[in-house]
């Protein structure tokens, strides 16, 4: 960092500070750095050094999506959802309605458990892409994780709520039956005897298998 300051301190250079964003994501580029590693707490770790790079090139070049979206991906797997927060603000005080953009909130969103603020997000961007089957799987796949979360706690009024929620946002057979699969699992736990032919005439309808 030192070195490049002293490069460039006093160039007339037009593309300078592109040229001084580009130096700082050298690393990660050739090395795919961040893709390879989830976020160390140790300081002196490579991937830690890297995304400090990252970081620092977009106080040259702010207007590099990709530069977010890898840095907020990165931090997503180490959970570290306030620097994930802070890249995601910026990144839509920049690009409101950009797909990836929105995209990462929304898996931010269900990272958090926030589903309203989900399917907010949800709705901007079906408006946008109204057969994006991939935004409407990725909620109903959050609403049955936590249906089934809601099982094993022994809330199966609540996990009946969030089936109902999962329901609202299905399009495909696939989302459908794997809402029906986890309805029988339900009634399967309450009334075996009322469980047990649901599920089989239901796995008849799907094939003969699960």
């Amino acid at each position: 960092r030192h070195l490049i300051q002293q490069r460039t301190t006093g160039s007339n250079d037009p593309d300078r500070d592109l040229r001084v964003a580009l130096a700082f994501r050298r690393c990660d580029r050739v090395g795919d750095v961040l893709s390879r590693h989830t976020p160390s707490g140790d300081a002196e770790d490579l991937d830690h050094l890297v995304a400090a790079q990252l970081e620092e090139s977009l106080t040259w070049d702010p207007a590099d999506r990709d530069t977010y979206l890898r840095l907020i991906e990165y931090y997503r797997r180490g959970k570290r959802l306030k620097d994930v927060r802070r890249l995601l603000e910026q990144a839509a005080g920049r690009w409101p309605k950009d797909m990836q953009v929105l995209g990462a909130a929304l898996d931010q969103a269900l990272d958090a458990g926030s589903f309203k603020k989900a399917a907010a997000l949800a709705r901007d961007m079906l408006a946008q892409d109204p057969i994006n089957t991939g935004v409407r799987q990725r909620l109903v796949d959050a609403h049955l994780a936590h249906a089934r979360k809601q099982v094993i706690k022994g809330r199966l009024d609540l996990a009946r709520k969030e089936l109902a929620v999962a329901g609202e946002w299905a399009r495909g057979g696939h989302a459908r039956d794997q809402i029906d699969l986890t309805s029988g699992l339900i009634v399967l736990s309450e009334d075996p005897e009322t469980g047990a032919p649901f599920l089989r005439d239901l796995v008849e309808r799907l094939g003969g298998g699960l």
